[in-house]
């Protein structure tokens, strides 16, 4: 079901809304009581639903309306199965979530996670800072606010000293303010 059709005392409307997420996105989103079994339905065997647990639907769609990839995110942030799990029905396709919905007429933005991308307007979600390099350089990257993940961090310091970051924009944080760092060279 879409998190828009859902009655606001329902468990996955409230998760979205304490998730703060703008609600004239939440027609993108979906809920189902067994994401094993349904990703199992479009990808069968991928996942053992043995286990199966209700998740949040973050479905990725081609520029063409179809469907090829979701995510389904846990709604208990004290689980110890994995927060987020991803399942392919295009195997060679690269999931970057909200190309459907780009306006190329508009500045064009990226940041690494699907939920991240839905309070940026004309923004996709590339699923790993790893992956912004399968984006065009027409994108102006958003990495995590994350100061303690030193693997980011590391990363981003190496892109930007080898030059591959040169033809982004980008924007970095510090000390929570946003501090825009233009690294077209």
């Amino acid at each position: 079901k879409k998190i828009s059709s859902l009655s606001h005392n329902h468990y996955a409307k409230k998760y979205v809304e304490k998730r703060r997420i703008p609600s004239d996105k939440h027609y993108l989103l979906y809920h189902t009581d067994s994401f094993e079994k349904w990703s199992n339905e479009w990808c069968p065997n991928k996942l053992d639903d043995n286990n199966d647990t209700a998740r949040l639907i973050i479905p990725c769609i081609y520029e063409t309306n179809k469907f090829f990839a979701c995510q389904g995110r846990t709604y208990d942030f004290n689980s110890n199965q994995l927060r987020y799990q991803t399942s392919k029905v295009d195997k060679d396709r690269q999931i970057i979530f909200g190309q459907d919905r780009l306006k190329s007429n508009q500045p064009l933005y990226a940041v690494e996670g699907p939920i991240d991308s839905l309070f940026v307007d004309n923004c996709v979600a590339v699923l790993g800072f790893n992956k912004f390099k399968l984006l065009s350089k027409d994108y102006t990257i958003l990495p995590d606010n994350d100061r303690r993940n030193y693997e980011v961090l590391s990363n981003l310091k190496q892109r930007i000293e080898d030059g591959s970051m040169l033809s982004y924009g980008l924007m970095i944080y510090k000390k929570r303010i946003l501090m825009i760092w233009s690294c077209l060279g």
